[in-house]
């Protein structure tokens, strides 16, 4: 597929419905609204994906709309989205980081709730998009008492030693005492 093959609808038609100038949607992106007016007027440019990814986000671009921009501006599709929890507040350096790693990687708080995680991660791990604690999920979960190879002894009684240790040094950590 090619950019002539894929217009985006109405030319940007969802910065227009949202409300936001060119203007808006270049400040909230962090670029010049010379830059950004270029990227809508179809100008050839050097467009990052942290770039066009900043725009969809911007712009609450769904998946399709999304390929669509990628298409429009590189000429190719992109790369999955890393998967943002909504409890968010990731650099999207660190998200770009974690989307780019070739085995399955991840991003927890204290209280080992996942923040931000990839597709190789949820493809061996598929329990992230329900579950979203770590600790939760192995030591209460039956799934990991068979996922994980000698649960009891190599997992649980480590993973349980070390929530002790971070209840014991986060007091005052409400997610992790209720963890």
């Amino acid at each position: 597929m090619n950019r002539d093959e894929v217009a985006l609808p109405s030319r940007f038609d969802r910065r227009r419905k949202a409300g936001l100038t060119q203007e808006e949607v270049a400040d909230l992106v962090g670029v010049s609204p010379r830059w950004y007016n270029r990227l809508e007027t179809g100008a050839p440019g050097a467009c990052s994906d942290l770039f066009l990814d900043a725009v969809a986000e911007a712009l609450a671009l769904d998946d399709t709309e999304r390929h669509a921009l990628f298409v429009h501006a590189v000429g190719r599709q992109p790369q999955p989205r890393p998967h943002v929890l909504p409890s968010g507040g990731i650099s999207p350096h660190f998200a770009e980081l974690v989307r780019r790693q070739p085995l399955p990687a991840y991003i927890s708080d204290t209280a080992w709730d996942m923040h931000l995680y990839n597709d190789h991660a949820v493809g061996h791990m598929p329990w992230m998009k329900s579950v979203g604690n770590v600790m939760i999920w192995a030591l209460a979960h039956p799934q990991a008492r068979l996922q994980l190879v000698d649960w009891e002894t190599k997992w649980a009684r480590p993973m349980a030693a070390q929530l002790r240790v971070a209840a014991s040094q986060h007091k005052d950590n409400p997610r992790l005492a209720q963890v």
